[in-house]
């Protein structure tokens, strides 16, 4: 098996909800939801920064490409990329344990968000203790390991 637990859960799931892939349109519903709701999340941030002009989040909202891979294709960078950045909109709010909890979800979807792992150690070092960066460590293992133990077996 070379999935990570997470993508295996999200897809056995919309494999249900388009009845074993008979109405896909139903799946592409789902992610049309999933597309608008990652776009929230990203207008959200980018207000939590102050830096962006107003432009620049119009332009965010007329991407094409962005609406293919989340509508017409149902790849699982959506899902994965949607958990990423509800951590980072909780790390903005300085929420580092709800904040990484959301972020091991979205490795467990996606391996290539372990990418951002360095600059998140750098940030919880930077803005914690050892104690509780330790902590917020710990939180993203945990949530692999509860996920991945029923293949572990």
């Amino acid at each position: 098996l070379v999935y990570p637990a997470g993508f295996l859960y999200v897809f056995a799931g919309l494999r249900v909800l388009s009845q074993n892939g008979l109405t896909i349109r139903i799946a592409q519903y789902h992610f049309m939801y999933i597309y608008l709701f990652v776009q929230c999340t990203v207008l959200m941030i980018y207000k939590q920064t102050r830096r962006m002009p107003p432009l620049a989040m119009v332009l965010i909202c007329l991407s094409k490409r962005l609406h293919s891979i989340f509508v017409l294709r149902l790849f699982n960078d959506c899902l994965a990329i949607a958990f990423v950045y509800v951590a980072i909109c909780y790390f903005c709010f300085r929420r580092w344990r709800i904040g990484c909890l959301f972020y091991s979800l979205a490795v467990s979807i996606k391996m290539n968000i372990l990418l951002y792992s360095p600059g998140l150690l750098l940030l919880l070092l930077e803005d914690n203790s050892l104690f509780e960066t330790v902590i917020c460590l710990s939180i993203c293992a945990s949530v692999q390991l509860v996920l991945a133990y029923p293949f572990l077996s």
